[in-house]
């Protein structure tokens, strides 16, 4: 555009690439020229296709229409619907199953995200648990941990 830098591009000034902003702007003078066809000639669609037929419209004199009746609607009866006798279920005695007995296990989780893609999650249960941290440029670090099943030991993979 040619018009002036708006103040919000003022940010750019301390970029790696603002020897290259031109107006303010930070895709400018990135040799870009626009599409290899648009100094091109348009032709226009090659076909070519005959113009439609000149039709004459006349109107039409109700005279000249059929005449249409309608004929009432035939009524319909219907017989009336079969009756059933109701008669209540019989109630039949059950045992109540036993609820099985489940281990209670806390665990949580989380999960926190910025704009700029910097990222921090992580889980912790009864058996294992895992925090990473990670940031814009996709580097990530963090930790495992988990118990041993063969011997009840706590094991940390950083």
């Amino acid at each position: 555009y040619g018009q002036a830098a708006a103040p919000y591009y003022a940010g750019y000034a301390g970029h790696p690439y603002a020897g290259s902003l031109v107006a303010g702007y930070p895709y400018a003078g990135q040799g870009f020229g626009g599409y290899p066809y648009a100094s091109l000639p348009y032709a226009g669609y090659p076909y070519v296709v005959a113009a439609p037929a000149k039709v004459e419209a006349k109107p039409v004199e109700a005279s000249a229409l059929p005449a249409v009746f309608y004929a009432p609607a035939q009524t319909t009866s219907y017989a009336p619907a079969p009756t059933m006798p109701y008669a209540p279920a019989q109630a039949l005695p059950y045992a109540a199953a036993a609820p099985a007995p489940v281990p209670y296990s806390a665990g949580s989780q989380f999960h926190a995200q910025d704009e700029f893609g910097n990222l921090n999650y992580g889980y912790a249960n009864i058996n294992s648990a895992k925090q990473e941290v990670g940031n814009t440029y996709g580097g990530v670090t963090g930790e495992y941990s988990y118990v041993d099943a063969k011997w009840g030991v706590l094991q940390t993979v950083t």
